[in-house]
């Protein structure tokens, strides 16, 4: 949701240095030059595994290598205490959090607040708060990796994982909406990471565990429809512009929900078990008789 933001930055001030840094598990999806200059890679997974304590002071010294750069403005767009102090090491001369998890994060920088501001989107928010240091104009771009090409007709991506177990949708139901799609000639390919578990039914196709990230990009860049629970790839649908049939999980639905107006979103209080396959396979139907 941050890339919205930084993807403003970017059309509005096309002669600024933006810099972004980002977990190495999900530098792919930040894309260089087209989002930003420099993309710089924080090796967290490695520090976890050795250990934070045992790597803090390697922390400490990457972070503060950032003041090399010589920073005017600084955004933390998540709040978190490893962002937090990714901020405050960083020397950028103007600092703004989009807000703190825990006590620690919020004592860092100084927190970005305004009139109802805890209750809008995480896109709007993240866009007010760098507003209100650099003027910026929401752009309506696809800024993710890779060049669109067309939307393949009759081709429904869906991806069978989530990262909280609140947010999975039932196997079987994902399974009963494939075989429906596929029984009316669509084309149906499962998407998924590699500690997913799922058999897809029959004439459809699993790539569950088969695709780097950028690829699972392309795929539904390239979908007529995308069918995901509460998480990531129903945002990079949204930022593509594949129409979105999503599957709401435990998050505040006015917080969190896809920032696009192609979109589908069956939500029963939050229980992801609750939605009927029928229910998914209508809506998906619906927005593919749409674009025929």
């Amino acid at each position: 949701m941050a890339g919205h933001a930084v993807n403003d930055l970017r059309h509005q001030y096309p002669e600024a240095e933006i810099t972004w840094v980002v977990e190495d598990r999900c530098a792919e999806i930040v894309a260089s030059p087209k989002l930003v200059d420099r993309r710089l890679d924080l090796p967290r997974r490695e520090w976890k595994v050795k250990g934070d304590f045992r790597t803090l002071f390697a922390q400490y010294r990457w972070l503060a290598g950032l003041r090399r750069f010589d920073f005017d403005y600084g955004f933390d767009l998540q709040g978190h205490s490893k962002t937090a102090w990714c901020l405050r090491l960083s020397g950028a001369k103007k600092r703004r959090s989009i807000g703190g998890t825990d006590a620690l994060a919020k004592r860092l920088n100084p927190i970005f607040s305004s009139s109802g501001f805890e209750d809008r989107n995480s896109v709007d928010r993240s866009r007010e708060m760098v507003a209100s240091e650099l003027p910026i104009t929401p752009t309506q771009a696809d800024f993710l990796p890779g060049m669109p090409e067309g939307r393949v007709p009759k081709l429904v991506t869906i991806c069978v994982g989530a990262g909280h177990p609140a947010k999975v949708v039932p196997p079987e139901t994902l399974s009963f909406v494939g075989s429906e799609l596929a029984e009316r000639s669509y084309d149906v390919v499962y998407l998924g990471g590699a500690n997913d578990d799922f058999v897809p039914p029959a004439g459809t196709r699993s790539l569950v565990g088969k695709t780097t990230l950028i690829e699972s990009i392309e795929w539904i860049r390239r979908s007529s429809v995308h069918i995901a629970g509460d998480t990531g790839t129903g945002h990079i649908a949204a930022v593509v512009g594949t129409p979105l049939v999503t599957i709401w999980g435990n998050m505040p639905l006015n917080r969190f929900r896809p920032q696009t107006k192609l979109v589908t979103i069956l939500d029963r209080e939050g229980v992801p078990a609750s939605v009927k396959g029928w229910e998914i396979e209508n809506a998906a139907v619906a927005w593919l008789e749409w674009q025929a």
